[in-house]
């Protein structure tokens, strides 16, 4: 799973059914505000 950083709430979800930040994916998205936004990647082992 690939999330945005700053959906926090994502994240708290992906991690109550067993899932583990992996990595970061450094300025991965531009979105359309044009700020650059650092992808969280999720795994289960």
């Amino acid at each position: 799973m690939n999330v945005l950083e700053t959906n926090t709430k994502a994240i708290q979800l992906y991690e109550q059914f067993g899932f583990e930040m992996e990595g970061v994916l450094r300025k991965d998205k531009r979105l359309s505000d044009g700020r650059y936004y650092n992808t969280v990647v999720m795994g289960r082992c």
